[in-house]
Parts: C-alpha cells; structure tokens; sequence
C-alpha cells in the first residue's frame, strides 16, 4: 500500500530550500534525501515526502522487491493496460500534456522475508506505445481497450535495481510506554513517523479526537467469517490493513467500532465464509495478501496509552503534532488544523494557489438559478453548512484545480426546480427530497498554504 505521506504528493514542492531552518520536530536530511514540506506560515508546516538529490525524483517510503523499505520515485505511474492480446505485456499511461513519464510501476508482485506484502518493480519508461490496446476483465478475460484522446500508452522499460533507492529501517526509539517509530535512512536521513506502544508490542496513533493511542494495524470482524468448518464461531477477522509493510495486526476492530485483543493467526484454509443466501460455509480463499485472525477478548479503553497535542506555530493554521506526558515528540506533524473553524485542513488547490480547506464545507458546481446556466446555486441535503467550495471542472489531467473559489452560504430559495449545465446544455431537473437549494454568499479566502 502507499504510504499515507504519499497522498500529499500531487501538490506541488512548496517551501523548499530553506527547509531546515525551522524546528524540525523530528525529521531531518541525509546526504541523498531530503525533506520536503508544506508550510502554512507563521511556524506551521508538514512533511508531504522527500526528494532523492541523486536521482532527481520526489519519492515516498514503501517496500521494494526486495523487501526493505526504500524511498521509491512518487510521481512513477501505474501500469493500466497491456499491448498484447494476452495481457501479458504491461503499459502505462499518462496524459499526453504531461512531460514524458521517468519511471513506472510494474505489476505486483509478493516481497521476501515476510512473504506477505506487495510490491510494485520500479521499470524505466520506454516508447509511445502505438499498437493496440488491451485490458484485463475477470468476465470476458483480454479484451480491447480504447486510450482517451488526451491520453498516451508507454512501454515499460528495464526494471531498476531496488538497491538503487535508498533504503530505511523502522526503529522503535526508548523504553517509554509510548516511544517514537522512527525511519532511519541510510544515508543518515531519519523521520519520527509514527508512535510504537512499547507494551502492547505495536505501532499506535490518535483516532479522531481521541488522546488515546489506538493500534494502527488492525485486522476486521466481518458477520460472514468464522474459525470453524461448521460456521458456529463467528470469530475469524480478516486483516486487510498492512499499514506497515509485513507488519501483524496487533488487535480487531469489532462489532460496534470495539477494539479486541488479536488471537493466534488462523491457518490458510482454515477461515470459512458462510453464504448470505443459503448458509453454506465454505473454505476462505485469500486474496493477494489476506491474512486470518481469531478475535480475542475486548480492549478496555483505559489500557491504552494517552497522548496530548500540540499545536505547532503561531498563525491561524497550526501543524497538529503528538506529545508524551513528558513533552517527548512522538511523531512529526502531518496535518493541519484551521484554529478559527476549530477543524483540521487539507492543503486543496484552488484556482489562486493552494489553500488549507476543511471537509465541512459543501462542494458544488453543476447547480443554476436560471435555465440560462449563469447564477449558481447550491443544492446540499443535511444541516446548512458555513460555506462552499465551487468544483473546477478541469480541461485535461494537467489541469490541477480543484475548486474555483470559495463562499459563504446565504439564504434558502423555496423552488420545486433548478437547472443543471450538461454535455446537452442547460436542463431543468427537481429538486429531489431533504435537499435546499442555496444562494451564494460572499466570496471567502481559505487560508493559504504558502509558498
């Protein structure tokens, strides 16, 4: 799986160069990698992932077909169809306003050591691709497969070295109850990730709110699974999760959100399903890199370890970062948080820059007052919200805007109708039940990500 750090990638490099000047908080350069960050100002920023310096790539920490951790190139495409009638020969894609692709993802394949996670082979980006195309379909298996106009096929090159990246070790730093999880480079590089519960024997973070530190790898109750071929002990969970890589779940989510001790791992073949429709129970068939779990008693909440936050700089938006009681930075900050809202926020790009938005706030777009198209409305089911961010509708996929603008939410129109712009113009369609129809207000400014 990717990284979380991964999903900050798409937003381009801001506050780079004088990185290190500021605090760090836990995270730090190595002679090849170096950290790159999105900043709020005012003392506030989060990593968002690395930049190798010898290979010239932004790259985001996975394991590699080797089995180690390494810090694989993140703007490396997946492979989406194939260029040959058997699907066997895997191409990737990407759009034709883009600069050429460096490298891509390979198809999948299991790692050594744990014998348990995936991982992707790093392979050069060769040629156009100008043959047909196909795609793999589990009813009709290889079949042909358009490439959208804006689009281009590429072949997949020679496959690089996983030594080549560099490659980090998780280490669990102190003896306290709740330690830091560090990725130790090895070009000297090192990054606070996560927290490691030194008692529970496993990686814990806060969940919502909570000041409590929860285990991350978990396994998942689900009503179908049991441990027994009679399907009496509705026990089995599936562990679907691999936060880490070859990582074991240390508890269960169960009925009801409970947390549950992890029991002993249940065999391949020893999981059954029952069936929905007739009750039959049947041997569990694994997919890619499921693994079986008996669930074990539940956890009481006050065995879990407490946490305190803290928000870092100065400015309405903060970096949101965890503290032992000792005041011990236990993880580096990874999200911010709009103190005026009293909501966390996510970097979003907006048409006049990146902006930190939260996930309150409606999103619409294809909404009008007038059957000419030309004043929009809002149309939102539930509570009214604050305010809204207007959907770009982008021209191509270099296109990366997210939103246009944002408003605040004025008054209700009482109406039966609104008009909708489509690829046929501008149509009337009902407003349908539980749904207002909104005015926009005045114009707002969320707060900017600066550069």
């Amino acid at each position: 799986m990717r990284h979380h750090l991964l999903a900050l990638a798409s937003v381009s490099c801001i506050a780079c160069g004088d990185n290190l000047a500021v605090p760090d908080y836990g995270v730090s350069g190595g002679t090849r990698l170096e950290p790159r960050f999105l900043d709020a100002g005012a003392g506030a920023r989060v990593v968002r992932g690395w930049f190798d310096r010898e290979l010239r790539v932004e790259c985001f920490f996975d394991v590699a077909t080797d089995g180690r951790i390494r810090c694989l190139p993140s703007q490396a495409n997946l492979p989406a169809v194939f260029g040959d009638a058997a699907c066997t020969r895997p191409l990737t894609i990407s759009p034709a306003c883009a600069p050429v692709p460096t490298f891509a993802f390979g198809p999948s394949r299991a790692t050594p050591h744990c014998g348990r996670s995936l991982s992707q082979p790093v392979q050069e980006v060769g040629a156009v691709h100008a043959g047909s195309v196909f795609r793999k379909d589990f009813i009709d298996g290889c079949v042909p497969q358009g490439v959208a106009p804006g689009d281009r096929a590429y072949e997949l090159g020679v496959e690089r070295d996983p030594t080549e990246f560099v490659g980090a070790t998780l280490v669990a730093e102190g003896d306290a109850r709740v330690v830091p999880y560090a990725l130790v480079g090895d070009d000297g590089s090192k990054l606070l990730d996560g927290i490691w519960d030194t008692q529970r024997n496993g990686e814990c973070g806060p969940t919502g709110s909570s000041e409590l530190c929860a285990p991350v790898e978990i396994a998942l109750h689900y009503d179908f699974m049991f441990s027994d071929a009679e399907c009496t002990k509705n026990d089995a969970a599936i562990d679907l999760s691999d936060a880490r890589p070859c990582h074991p779940p240390t508890a269960v989510l169960g009925n009801g959100s409970q947390l549950r001790e992890i029991g002993a791992q249940i065999p391949v073949g020893s999981a059954y399903r029952r069936d929905s429709a007739g009750g039959t129970c049947t041997p569990e068939i694994p997919y890619d890199d499921e693994t079986y779990w008996v669930e074990g008693a539940p956890i009481a909440l006050e065995s879990l370890a407490s946490l305190s936050r803290v928000l870092d700089g100065n400015g309405r938006v903060r970096a949101e970062r965890w503290i032992d009681g000792a005041g011990q930075s236990l993880a580096v900050a990874k999200s911010f948080f709009d103190t005026d809202l009293k909501e966390a926020c996510s970097p979003r790009v907006f048409a006049d820059g990146v902006r930190c938005a939260v996930s309150s706030a409606a999103q619409f777009g294809d909404g009008f007052l007038d059957a000419a198209c030309k004043t929009p409305i809002m149309a939102w089911s539930g509570e009214k919200p604050r305010f809204g961010y207007m959907v770009h509708h982008a021209a191509n996929d270099c296109d990366h805007v997210e939103f246009d603008a944002a408003y605040e939410v004025g008054d209700a129109v009482a109406a039966d109708t609104y008009f909708v712009k489509g690829q046929t113009g501008c149509t009337s369609a009902p407003v349908s039940m539980g749904t207002t129809l909104y005015k926009l207000g005045a114009k707002i400014d969320p707060p900017e990500i600066a550069r």
